[in-house]
């Protein structure tokens, strides 16, 4: 019986591990991607200052 519990508790650990992983990845993955995004439109407010005519 004791057994048991233990395979369950660690099948629950595994599972929770792994879930943990996904949701950690997803969220690196969604931050990269508003870096990425800020970094780009900084960019291009930099080149549309440096490129606008002067009157």
């Amino acid at each position: 019986m004791g057994a048991i519990v233990v395979a369950i508790m660690v099948g629950l650990f595994a599972v929770g591990l792994v879930t943990a992983l996904v949701v950690m990845s997803a969220l690196v993955i969604a931050g990269l991607k508003v870096i990425n995004v800020a970094h780009d439109g900084s960019s291009r407010l930099i080149n549309y200052w440096h490129r606008r005519p002067t009157h």
